[in-house]
């Protein structure tokens, strides 16, 4: 097949969204598909994750310096009612221009199977290019998170403004342009219904892909050298982001707890919390003892993937609440470290669909006594390497033998 990619960011050492599309990308290429890639956010021009005869890019090219940029910037009133009215502010209404220029000629110049879009974060302003365009192209939007930020659940919802009216209108219509719309998980896609009715029948489920990429580098500007992990110790491992919401104090505390039950834990023990903490995040406000870790350096996603192989566990934390239909990015990489999970999660939520009602180590984020009897009861059987191992079925889903599928599903 030939595709074209329009990926908001690639930046797979910087960003969640730059590794869930640097995987979905090398999914493709896996599979030998000619894969045209239209990308603006990315770490570098040369050191993108892979070079491949099938893999061509081009970058948007996105410059502010002219007049009328300057004009906007120093009375800042036309910005703010210039995105009143459009729902973008100036500068991402000209990126989704720019967006549109770029998707304009690839369709003339080139024959394509199908086009997807990658959005990132809470951006997604490549989606919008569509909405100019006429094409009989299959097209396929991946909708990762909620959008815009007022449909997003509880706690996480945001202001339900005129600029997010805007917003989900917009998005709407580019929806009903969409041939198929895809979604990391059931859950997701049951609660944007509730948001963009007419998606019913487009939808596909793609979670996030584990490619096993191999061709990962180091950046030395994200590698901390003092970080040593003893794989022969009982290591519980949190990777990635800790958001406003999520709240680690629980499982800290029964960390505490558990490592003051036997004095000998506190030799081989250890408890990380590897990566970017928000600054409204109550563990900033907080001591911890010394068998917790805190490391809030961004790591190379090559450096994360060998700190997931060192683990006894690996966590997933979510905030508290009732219902969670996200997917975390870093569940196909706990999934390729082939370690157990410990999943702090809702009692309804994406990850507890994935794992099984039977799941040992799955327990809500505030239940401080059972995320104590989950160590406990990991601890006894790390200690008799009685592992659990990953479900095939799970390795199976995220994998881009799964993804080439459901791609070739949407062609047929």
């Amino acid at each position: 097949m030939k595709i074209l990619v329009l990926a908001e960011d690639l930046r797979y050492n910087i960003t969640s969204a730059g590794i869930c599309n640097s995987n979905f990308i090398d999914a493709l290429l896996q599979n030998n598909n000619e894969v045209d890639v239209i990308v603006d956010f990315n770490e570098n021009e040369n050191l993108l994750w892979k070079n491949d005869k099938n893999l061509k890019y081009q970058f948007l090219d996105f410059q502010n310096s002219f007049l009328l940029t300057k004009f906007i910037f120093k009375f800042k009133i036309f910005n703010s009612l210039y995105v009143k009215l459009n729902g973008f502010n100036f500068f991402e209404q000209k990126k989704i221009n720019l967006w549109y220029k770029l998707l304009k000629v690839n369709l003339i110049n080139n024959k394509y199977d199908i086009v997807i879009f990658l959005g990132a974060g809470n951006s997604m302003l490549n989606f919008f290019s569509l909405l100019k365009i006429k094409t009989n192209h299959k097209i396929l939007i991946n909708i990762h998170d909620p959008y815009p930020d007022s449909n997003y659940p509880y706690p996480y919802q945001g202001s339900k403004n005129i600029v997010n009216k805007i917003k989900t209108k917009k998005l709407s219509k580019v929806l009903d342009k969409a041939t198929n719309i895809s979604f990391p998980s059931l859950l997701l896609y049951q609660w944007m219904l509730e948001f963009y009715p007419k998606i019913i029948n487009k939808q596909i489920i793609i979670p996030h892909i584990n490619a096993k990429i191999n061709s990962l580098k180091y950046f030395e500007e994200f590698e901390n050298n003092e970080i040593f992990i003893n794989d022969s110790c009982f290591n519980l491992i949190h990777g990635g982001s800790l958001l406003h919401h999520r709240n680690p104090m629980y499982l800290i505390n029964a960390f505490e707890k558990f490592i003051n039950a036997d004095s000998s834990r506190k030799e081989n023990c250890f408890l990380y919390i590897i990566g970017r903490i928000d600054k409204k995040n109550i563990l900033n406000a907080q001591s911890v003892f010394k068998n917790v870790i805190i490391v809030k350096d961004r790591l190379s996603y090559k450096k994360c993937k060998e700190i997931f192989s060192k683990a006894a566990g690996l966590i997933i934390l979510e905030a508290i609440s009732t219902y969670s239909p996200f997917l975390p990015g870093k569940f196909s990489d706990y999934i390729d470290a082939k370690k157990n999970i410990i999943a702090l999660t809702p009692k309804e939520s994406e990850i507890r669909r994935l794992l099984g009602k039977n799941y040992p180590y799955i327990t809500e984020v505030h239940n401080e006594n059972e995320i104590l009897n989950i160590i406990e009861n990991l601890w006894k059987n790390w200690n008799s390497k009685n592992n659990l191992e990953v479900p095939t079925e799970i390795q199976d889903y995220v994998s881009a033998n799964n993804l080439n599928n459901l791609i070739l599903s949407i062609l047929k």
